[in-house]
């Protein structure tokens, strides 16, 4: 496994005497997500953390960064308009199938239009995220981007 970036979660002190650092892996929560769209038989199954571009891994790390930062973490709506907004900056655009040569994707379009399953994936998502920013609260601690 291949370990490029993630985050990294300053714990401590706590309540529970627990100090040190944890990493969050990216790589971790994504490979959850793709297993669970294996698993839903979804019709877009995630590349595999290694396999996905540069770019993308980035803004996968971003986006955890930035909600585990959050007070109030965004509805499923609202985390999908940001990913489109973030796609299309990237230079994507809607497509029958999702392609990453030709950066065509057909969840770029209203959520209200997704269908039933990409709307689950997204919730799905920041449940994951919310249980680890629920962890880092009780224990203690912050978070920050690391890169190797």
């Amino acid at each position: 496994m291949d370990k490029t970036d993630g985050v990294i979660i300053k714990l401590g002190p706590s309540r529970y005497g627990i100090t040190g650092r944890a990493d969050v892996d990216t790589e971790r929560i994504t490979e959850i997500i793709r297993l669970e769209a294996i698993w839903s038989n979804r019709s877009i199954i995630p590349e595999v953390w290694a396999e996905r571009d540069e770019t993308l891994r980035k803004q996968m790390v971003d986006i955890v960064k930035r909600y585990l930062a959050m007070e109030r973490l965004p509805t499923p709506e609202e985390a999908h308009n940001s990913w489109m907004k973030s796609y299309f900056e990237m230079g994507w655009k809607y497509g029958e199938k999702r392609d990453p040569v030709l950066k065509t994707h057909p969840d770029l379009v209203p959520y209200n239009e997704l269908p039933k399953d990409e709307r689950d994936k997204d919730a799905i998502f920041l449940a994951l995220v919310w249980a680890v920013k629920a962890i880092v609260k009780e224990i203690g601690g912050g978070c920050e981007r690391w890169e190797r």
